[in-house]
């Protein structure tokens, strides 16, 4: 007994331990993936064709042309053997690396919103903000063996709404600790996926709007506006000397006119079906939110008294994490609409339902029995679709 009670204090006091703890239970999830051995699981075959495909997509040349040059780093670091074959537990490894660590941003995103200490006593609400994240079918398949550019770029995606929520909710924007990571994660992220290139055009727009009544904004525009600079700089000579700078430019124009990003009438035209793939795609992907929202509801309309309010602080995370993917629906709606977008938006609506939790647990609204109801139907419906995916 003693025993028990000290592991539960200890998990108490170290968000980390239990954050480690969560990460192993979302293995479970992918016994698959984790029991590589032959005959080991019911998926060998799939995993080996996903393997190919994925394998196929990477080395392509057209692929890499028509992605920024960090796109594939990693994967050229860690995924390949001497023979120039793919290493399917090295990359898998790398997946699952930067799945917990995405969810330890999550886990720090929600402490900053709720204003609590991040590495103090573990916080509730960003645990299960935190659980969140690593159960979606989601995050489990495109952080799982599924690599691409996503899969790297929501790290840098994560960190960068992170570093500019420390620094805009400071009385003070200045920082040279903040400002410096803030910049180099946005050039990364920039430079791994040109929905960085979206997100920090975004975010600069809105600075410089802030920037015209709030002179405290100036730091965060100008690194902002030299960081995407840099990165196009970096950008148009490793792609110039990679394929030719025509080569490219050509490549870019066709790419944007197969996105129906060019046309106006093909691009109107593409809208139902396009928007339709990516309602199903959210839909599937990010299931368990859908009765994590029926609950919100229920509790709210039930309690007529209820009111939720968006503070400032709130508003800022939703123009940092949700207003990016809606300006990347509108300007590349065809490549937006694949399912990849779906782990972007993981992020954004797994913190969002840490910070409910923490308002219904605050007005003693959500009782332990239905969390812990709500969580293992969350779990059901992340199973079923996993191996629905695998499958």
């Amino acid at each position: 007994m003693n025993i028990k009670k000290q592991a539960i204090d200890l998990l108490k006091r170290k968000p980390l331990l239990s954050i480690l703890l969560l990460f192993f239970l979302s293995l479970g999830f992918r016994l698959p993936f984790v029991l590589w051995e032959p005959g080991a699981n019911l998926w060998t075959h799939t995993i080996e064709l996903i393997d190919h495909s994925n394998a196929s997509y990477l080395e392509r040349s057209t692929s890499r042309l028509g992605q920024p040059p960090m796109a594939f780093w990693l994967y050229d670091l860690l995924a390949k053997d001497g023979e120039g074959g793919l290493q399917a537990k090295a990359l898998l490894s790398l997946n699952l690396f930067l799945h917990a660590l995405c969810a330890f941003l999550v886990y720090l995103t929600t402490t900053l919103l709720c204003l609590r200490k991040g590495l103090g006593p573990t916080y509730v609400p960003a645990i299960v903000a935190t659980c969140v994240y690593l159960f979606l079918p989601s995050t489990l398949w495109f952080q799982g063996i599924v690599y691409g550019p996503e899969t790297l770029a929501q790290v840098f995606f994560i960190g960068s709404v992170y570093a500019s929520l420390k620094l805009w909710m400071r009385r003070k924007f200045v920082s040279l600790k903040y400002l410096f990571w803030y910049s180099i994660l946005l050039l990364c992220f920039a430079l791994t996926s040109w929905f960085g290139f979206v997100f920090g055009l975004v975010v600069a727009i809105y600075s410089i709007y802030r920037w015209r009544r709030d002179q405290h904004y100036t730091h965060f525009v100008g690194v902002t506006m030299l960081t995407l600079l840099l990165s196009i700089a970096l950008l148009v000579q490793g792609k110039y000397y990679q394929h030719g700078g025509l080569s490219f430019i050509d490549y870019m124009i066709q790419k944007l006119s197969q996105q129906n990003s060019l046309n106006r009438q093909a691009y109107l035209l593409g809208i139902p079906n396009n928007v339709g793939t990516s309602l199903i795609h959210y839909i599937m992907l990010l299931a368990p939110i859908i009765p994590l929202a029926c609950t919100l509801a229920y509790f709210v309309v039930r309690n007529r008294g209820m009111k939720f309010v968006f503070t400032r602080n709130g508003l800022r995370f939703f123009g940092l994490a949700a207003w990016p993917i809606i300006t990347l629906h509108c300007l590349l709606l065809s490549y937006s609409s694949q399912g990849f977008t779906s782990l972007y938006m993981a992020y954004f609506l797994s913190v969002l339902a840490g910070i409910f939790y923490h308002k219904l647990h605050n007005v003693k609204l959500l009782p332990l029995k239905t969390s812990l109801t709500l969580l293992l139907v969350c779990l059901s419906i992340s199973l079923v679709i996993l191996q629905t995916l695998y499958i």
